[in-house]
């Protein structure tokens, strides 16, 4: 846990699709990375880890999101995206660590 302040949007069927994490302190990938896991059910694997210029992006799968969010993340897959306060990805200083559901593969070609 890392203190912070944490911003959600659920959908109609009152589960989160969306959650916006901000450390109130710059946060190593790896302890980012711990933290977004714990949001996520544990048979979820990891499908890709992304690094791009401005961002980081990793999506993992769960058959327990698929059974239980149907239409609203038919594949059950899940984003997690980290930034930097900064223009520029820094794997030692993260800022922002978003969740976010996308139903296609390789949903990463946000421009970050």
């Amino acid at each position: 846990m890392i203190p912070g302040h944490v911003g959600v949007r659920c959908s109609d069927d009152g589960f989160v699709i969306h959650e916006e994490i901000n450390p109130m302190f710059e946060s190593p990938a790896g302890q980012a990375l711990r933290v977004a896991l714990t949001d996520i059910p544990q048979d979820s694997e990891k499908v890709y880890d992304h690094l791009h210029a401005g961002c980081r992006v990793f999506q993992y799968t769960s058959q327990t999101l698929a059974r239980q969010l149907r239409a609203d993340d038919n594949d059950g897959r899940v984003d997690i995206v980290f930034e930097s306060e900064a223009g520029a990805y820094n794997s030692g200083a993260v800022r922002v660590i978003l969740l976010d559901l996308y139903d296609r593969l390789g949903a990463d070609t946000r421009d970050c």
